[in-house]
């Protein structure tokens, strides 16, 4: 017990130390210890330095989904709420605060975290302020987890160079698939490959009407 108080006495004074450098290796040394000390690390996570609580922020899996969405209440600098969504598996909770109250470029790099778990509501939200943020269009078209119902919407009224990236998509259930050829066919871009733009080194399974698609699949 004594060596164990010993050990956050000496934490704490580095944590807090003047010299922003002591902070920092303390911080790119705990940022992937997941026993590391929970008060060590909402306090480097809270300090002012951005190379001092970008790491822990981004990387340390002690801090939870409370400790995220109070950072992102907190008045605090932008930098810390991007490291927050670059975080590998991004929580819902945490996910759909950032949609709540995020910029538009937030947001944007939330979208662009392919590993970031949105729940369908958040992303049918999202999906729904889409038209009036082109800037998500080709993030969101291209997102690997994106449901099929919600490339539907998109496939509405993003541009038609992404049009034909949701209609090469392969994996989505019939309904989608047939939902998104009538939609190609209402913008005049689903009869066949030729109608439809086709992007730089697509492969020929990938190419064609949802039809087409699984009749090749099959």
């Amino acid at each position: 017990a004594e060596l164990w108080r010993l050990g956050m006495t000496i934490l704490e004074m580095l944590a807090t130390d003047r010299v922003a450098r002591v902070r920092q290796i303390l911080a790119n040394g705990l940022r992937s210890m997941r026993h590391a000390p929970r008060e060590i690390m909402t306090m480097l996570a809270r300090d002012a330095d951005p190379e001092v609580a970008g790491p822990v922020i981004e990387s340390s899996p002690v801090l939870d989904a409370d400790d995220l969405i109070a950072l992102l209440e907190d008045d605090t600098h932008d930098w810390k709420r991007q490291a927050i969504v670059r975080r590998d598996g991004v929580g819902p909770r945490v996910a759909e605060k950032v949609a709540e109250t995020g910029s538009e470029q937030l947001i944007g790099e939330l979208l662009r975290n392919d590993s970031a778990r949105i729940s369908n509501k958040t992303m049918n939200t999202l999906t729904d302020r889409a038209p009036d943020h082109p800037a998500w269009h080709d993030i969101m078209v291209r997102r690997t987890a994106m449901p099929g119902k919600m490339l539907v919407k998109l496939a509405q009224f993003v541009a038609k160079p992404l049009l034909a990236v949701i209609l090469q998509r392969r994996g989505l259930d019939r309904a989608s698939e047939k939902a998104l050829d009538k939609v190609a066919a209402e913008r005049g871009a689903g009869a066949g490959e030729q109608r439809a733009p086709k992007l730089p080194g697509t492969p020929h399974w990938a190419r064609g009407t949802a039809a087409e698609r699984t009749a090749r699949s099959w």
